[in-house]
């Protein structure tokens, strides 16, 4: 008896291998954390009004000249200070030097109480992300 396979199935065959391999392998591109940390002014939390303002703190990643840009990331910062930043599908954020924007706003027009002095342009703030420590800020020192 002679097994032959149509030039249909040998195409299935091949589609269904392909797909096999393409799932294998571990996890694609470098690895991310769920980074953790804490920012304050001069070792206090930094305080506004309940339900009208929010602390902000976003990491943009710093690059070489002519890479791509990533997408910033930003962190919803609770009423102690701590953060989390979970990264664009909660898986977190990839290793590397980020420039750290933080940003007081109070209430409605959105007035940033500290000014524009640590927003994407003026902040001096820059972390190395490992993934192995809490990212500290302090904008009063």
């Amino acid at each position: 008896m002679n097994c032959y396979l149509t030039a249909k199935q040998v195409a299935i065959c091949a589609a269904l291998c392909g797909l096999m391999v393409a799932g294998c392998g571990g996890p694609s591109g470098p690895p991310r954390f769920k980074v953790k940390g804490h920012v304050s002014n001069k070792g206090e939390p930094l305080k506004v009004r309940a339900m009208v303002g929010r602390v902000q703190v976003t990491f943009y990643p710093v690059t070489e000249p002519g890479a791509p840009r990533s997408d910033p990331q930003e962190a919803a910062v609770q009423p102690n200070g701590d953060f989390i930043v979970h990264g664009t599908d909660s898986k977190g954020i990839a290793a590397g030097k980020y420039k750290i924007a933080v940003r007081q706003w109070e209430e409605f027009p959105n007035k940033d109480v500290l000014q524009g002095k640590f927003d994407e342009k003026n902040t001096k703030i820059i972390k190395d992300v490992t993934g192995a420590e809490a990212i500290v800020i302090d904008v009063g020192e």
